[in-house]
């Protein structure tokens, strides 16, 4: 009886072991899925914030170019 009790007792341990080791992995699967998301809403970000600068510039170009415009029309 003994000898029975002491293999479910490592079959447990095991068990638990098992558990443990499965539960760190996806812990960190997570953690690295958070962290790619993070990286891609970033980029996104970028993207956007670069894509807003262009258009600045462009509608700042647009403007000095028809401020000389009107500037050379009335000398």
């Amino acid at each position: 009886m003994a000898a029975h009790q002491q293999e479910l007792d490592e079959i447990m341990e095991k068990m638990d072991v098992e558990k443990q080791r499965q539960q760190a992995n996806l812990h960190q699967k997570l953690l690295e899925r958070k962290k790619r998301r993070q990286e891609a809403q970033q980029r996104k970000q970028e993207r956007e914030m670069a894509k807003e600068l262009l258009e600045q510039k462009k509608e700042l170009a647009e403007v000095r170019t028809q401020h000389v415009s009107n500037f050379m029309i009335s000398n």
